[in-house]
């Protein structure tokens, strides 16, 4: 007897960013205040997310300036370098002749100044493919530009296995230490869509003899973690 998955969906919404996988931390300096150091809520996140989250904080701690069109200004941005598939950690002097938003306890500096930002933990950094570090290591007066030195692995699970313990015998993954995949999956659409689980061949498995009157599909990710975080009360 034999097995195969015909069609399937779900939605790519497990979280990449959480206290559990240690990537949830990152500082910045803003001119002469003190180091704000920031801790993202467990979600999932692209990279514009992480940015955004940042500004978010940067705005809540007035560290931000108002152009003459009332748009809001933001010094310190990640963005992604499409020709050269890394990402780019892009700091913008603030100028002498800004005026700081109402309330704000900082005032323009004498010279044109970059914001830092300062990645202190190997987890946010495998997730960006920076190293720890501070960028730039000191301010600067001119516009600051770096890209990853490493490959970004914006998801700590890149492959979701689809496993039929007792119940499926494959021989390709037996080397791996687990005989009982269905199917593996790579996400292909951006997060938070609907991925399709449509194989595009017909990836028969053979089934354990026996009678069975249910089974179980257990969802793990490349390391065998089934504890993938889904939301805020659960996983996977």
């Amino acid at each position: 007897s034999s097995i195969r998955l015909v069609s399937g969906s779900l939605y790519y919404s497990w979280f990449n960013i959480t206290s559990a996988f240690g990537n949830n931390k990152v500082s910045y300096i803003w001119l002469a205040s003190p180091q704000v150091d920031l801790t993202m809520p467990a979600g999932l996140y692209g990279i514009s997310e992480i940015t955004g989250y940042i500004q978010f904080e940067m705005k809540q701690n007035l560290h931000y300036t108002v152009d003459d069109n009332g748009n809001d200004v933001y010094y310190i941005d990640i963005a992604i370098n499409n020709p050269q598939q890394v990402f780019t950690i892009e700091c913008r002097p603030v100028k002498t002749t800004v005026t700081p938003p109402t309330g704000a306890t900082w005032t323009a500096p004498d010279t044109d100044t970059t914001p830092q930002l300062k990645i202190a933990n190997t987890g946010f950094g495998t997730l960006t493919g920076f190293d720890n570090g501070t960028y730039p290591a000191t301010t600067q007066s001119t516009l600051y530009q770096v890209n990853s030195v490493k490959n970004p692995l914006i998801s700590p699970q890149t492959t979701i296995l689809f496993r039929l313990p007792q119940l499926v015998n494959n021989s390709k993954y037996a080397d791996k230490g687990y005989d009982d995949v269905i199917h593996a999956l790579t996400p292909s659409v951006p997060p938070g869509s609907l991925q399709s689980l449509e194989p595009l061949t017909e990836d028969w498995r053979g089934v354990e003899s026996g009678w069975y009157s249910s089974f179980t599909v257990l969802i793990v990710d490349q390391n065998l973690n089934k504890n993938i975080p889904y939301d805020d009360n659960g996983t996977l």
